[in-house]
């Protein structure tokens, strides 16, 4: 009986390194996870930042903006105020200019009609 005894088989277990993948997998996205929700909270404080200083900018521009209107308004009125003296100023110039021409007018017929002789 020159018979070996039967050899073993050593059998391997593959769940424990199988175990090992998916925790080292699941770090890796934690990692992952934990970076990206970092990046976004830096994003999105830096936005907010952003649409504070825009809405000052935008607060100073519309008290600007409302200064000028104002500032407009009050021209408008005074440039209104010296068109209306200037018409007038001019209609009183032509009604002037009108009356010298008919007295002239007037005087001319005048001496025609009465000569001194």
């Amino acid at each position: 009986s020159s018979r070996s005894p039967p050899k073993a088989k050593v059998v391997v277990d593959p769940e424990p390194r199988r175990k090992r993948e998916v925790e080292r997998d699941d770090d890796s996205l934690e990692t992952e996870l934990a970076r990206m929700a970092q990046q976004l909270k830096t994003s999105s404080l830096s936005m907010h930042q952003k649409l504070r200083d825009q809405s000052s900018i935008i607060d100073h521009i519309d008290d600007s903006t409302a200064t000028n209107e104002a500032s407009v308004s009050r021209e408008r009125m005074t440039l209104d105020a010296r068109s209306r003296a200037s018409s007038r100023s001019f209609f009183a110039s032509v009604a002037s200019l009108f009356f010298v021409a008919l007295t002239f007018a007037f005087t001319y017929v005048f001496i025609h009609a009465f000569p001194k002789s």
